[in-house]
């Protein structure tokens, strides 16, 4: 985890995530509150396949789900984020086994959160709204979308988009998907 920055009287931290079944993707953008401009962003891979379990039973989804209480709870004392944003899980008929693990994690990731910090913002946003975020249709395929965060001069004037993950890059666009929401919608955090 890097250097936690908690944000001061002129900014907060957008806490944005990738979760997926086997990783999650963390971006936490650090928001200037006048300007509403990324003043940093700090992104991080977290595997929740360290310990190999062969079926997803009972022990290994508790083992996943302490794991994630534990990322969550240690990433609010962090980063102290106003906003909790990631992407809505959906069913996937070719990949039907992913949406059980990725419903737990977002489930964990928004419980945790919250009781960590009741008065957090929770945005979940679909695939297609953070497509558009980063300028791209809503049914463009997953190297489309790649391409475009790897070429997004908002993200790669914080991160060196070439040196992360494709989870941490996602996680960059659903963080730059609530900010865009917020300025949108003009909502007050502070």
């Amino acid at each position: 985890m890097n250097e936690a920055y908690q944000g001061d009287d002129n900014s907060f931290n957008i806490l944005a995530t990738d979760p997926s079944s086997h990783f999650v993707g963390i971006a936490i953008l650090n928001i200037n509150s006048n300007t509403m401009e990324i003043n940093n962003i700090d992104t991080m891979l977290f595997n929740l396949d360290v310990v190999k379990h062969e079926v997803l039973n009972y022990d290994a989804v508790t083992h996943r789900i302490r794991l994630l209480e534990k990322l969550f709870a240690r990433l609010v004392r962090a980063y102290n984020p106003m906003i909790l944003s990631f992407e809505r899980g959906f069913h996937n008929p070719r990949t039907p086994g992913s949406f059980a693990p990725l419903l737990m994690s977002t489930t964990t990731m928004v419980n945790t959160t919250l009781r960590f910090n009741p008065m957090i913002h929770i945005e979940a946003f679909s695939p297609g709204e953070v497509k558009n975020a980063m300028g791209q249709k809503g049914n463009c395929k997953k190297d489309v979308m790649k391409k475009a965060c790897l070429e997004s001069p908002i993200i790669n004037k914080y991160v060196d988009a070439n040196a992360i993950t494709e989870h941490e890059i996602d996680a960059c666009a659903v963080g730059l998907c609530a900010l865009n929401h917020y300025k949108r919608v003009k909502i007050t955090l502070l």
